[in-house]
């Protein structure tokens, strides 16, 4: 059997694997948030705090939901790794016993949306 590190370790490399690149969500939010004035600066002085905080909202909601699905399927790819054909109590169990290495995953990804100054993100 694994153990919590090794199975946090799995859990954290299948999450960095699938999801998506922050600059990706950043760029795609702020494309929306332009609709296609990137070149108008003066369009953009002018509404340059609504922007700033619409695309933050924007990226925060994208990061969200790709956060859901990467970290939804890095725990199916895992734990169904883990069972080889368990029952379904046994299956709870599984999770049971690796309790804290599920507690420090959802804890890491909760830690990585906080911004700190001059931190590293152990996720992302």
């Amino acid at each position: 059997m694994l153990t919590d590190e090794e199975v946090l370790d799995l859990l954290a490399k299948g999450f960095r694997k699938r999801i998506t690149p922050g600059r990706e969500i950043a760029a795609r939010a702020v494309a929306n948030g332009l609709g296609g004035r990137d070149g108008d600066v003066e369009w953009i002085k002018a509404n340059f705090s609504t922007l700033v905080e619409q695309v933050q909202a924007d990226a925060y909601e994208e990061y969200k939901q790709a956060e859901r699905i990467a970290g939804a399927d890095t725990i199916a790819e895992v734990f169904i790794g883990l069972l080889g054909g368990r029952s379904a109590e046994e299956t709870v169990r599984l999770f049971g016993t690796h309790f804290f290495a599920l507690d420090r995953f959802f804890l890491g990804l909760t830690q990585g949306r906080r911004p700190r100054e001059g931190s590293v993100k152990y996720f992302v």
